[in-house]
């Protein structure tokens, strides 16, 4: 058996090494990622009486995303307390209280409760 040229050894360790920095790039890149997605949003909503008009108070609200707008799956939900609503506007961010560790790979449905009372439709995240 003829010993393999040292030319050969060096392209082959070549190769080798190439796919295993392109790996550990791949594979550190989707880490990243993966480790970058945000775990918490921003919501701006506006909340009336039966007029019409804004509110200002502080009240409750409870906030929940589901994987369909009819009959979904609950797949995160948290209440914040005591938030203000000046004029009807209010501005959260959430995910403080529960942490967000949804993937948003498809499309999700938030229902919004308001001092115990839920809005009727559920507002759809992939508009």
């Amino acid at each position: 058996m003829r010993p393999k040229s040292p030319r050969f050894v060096v392209i082959f360790s070549f190769y080798c090494l190439t796919f295993l920095i392109l790996h550990s790039l791949i594979v550190n890149h989707y880490s990243v990622l993966s480790a970058s997605l945000p775990s918490t949003m921003s919501y701006q909503g506006k909340v009336t009486d039966t007029l019409g008009v804004g509110i200002t108070d502080t009240l409750d609200i409870t906030f929940s995303l589901w994987n369909d707008e009819f009959a979904g799956i609950k797949r995160w939900e948290e209440t914040q307390t005591n938030v203000p609503i000046i004029k009807g506007l209010f501005d959260v961010q959430l995910g403080l209280v529960n942490p967000i560790t949804l993937a948003f790979d498809s499309a999700y449905y938030l229902q919004i409760i308001v001092d115990g009372d839920s809005l009727v439709r559920l507002q759809n995240l992939k508009r």
